[in-house]
């Protein structure tokens, strides 16, 4: 109809869009009143995919950065969240060697001017959005980061998830703005 926006279908599996079809968002296209299954209902934590979502979509949330020598720390102020990323040359394990958690277990490495942040680990209760988009443990996310300018910074994901999609899915490039308020 007029006005609507106009979705691209995502590359799910059988299993991924028949996951995606029983979550019943609060949000978007397929907002519902009844029956919503949002994992946010259940006061969980929002997981490490939709946080990021959340902290460029919300404009009241903000998301701060600290840097050590053997970790980057990322506090998402929104659900009051927070999350490590070694960057002290360890490998990330194997799904076998670790219990998943909201937001996984994080790696990063600098390639020139961007930062890369691999992931997994993942709690597969989580919601990749606040429309519903499912994964599952085996979920393995990359993200660059680049600074664009003093004041904003870049973000790229990729999500390659086996059993709920097809192919890896490229996030479009999201901006963060520099809060410099005192």
């Amino acid at each position: 109809g007029r006005g609507q926006q106009q979705f691209e279908e995502a590359p799910f599996t059988k299993e991924g869009k028949a996951k995606f079809d029983a979550n019943k968002p609060g949000y978007g296209p397929r907002a519902t009143d009844a029956q919503r299954n949002d994992p946010l209902t259940k006061c969980e934590p929002e997981g490490l995919v939709r946080n990021l979502n959340t902290e460029i979509a919300a404009p009241h949330a903000t998301m701060e950065i600290v840097q050590t020598p053997a970790k980057m720390l990322q506090f998402f102020e929104y659900h009051h969240d927070w999350r490590a990323v070694w960057t002290d040359g360890r490998k990330l394990p194997s799904l076998d060697d670790v219990d998943p958690k909201w937001n996984g277990y994080s790696v990063g490495r600098w390639d020139g001017n961007t930062f890369i942040v691999n992931s997994m680990g993942v709690d597969g209760r989580s919601w990749l959005d606040k429309f519903g988009y499912p994964h599952s443990e085996e979920l393995r996310l990359e993200e660059r980061y680049r600074r664009l300018d003093a004041d904003t910074l870049e973000l790229t994901m990729t999500i390659t998830d086996p059993v709920m999609y097809t192919k890896p899915w490229v996030s479009d490039r999201k901006t963060f703005k520099l809060n410099r308020a005192k």
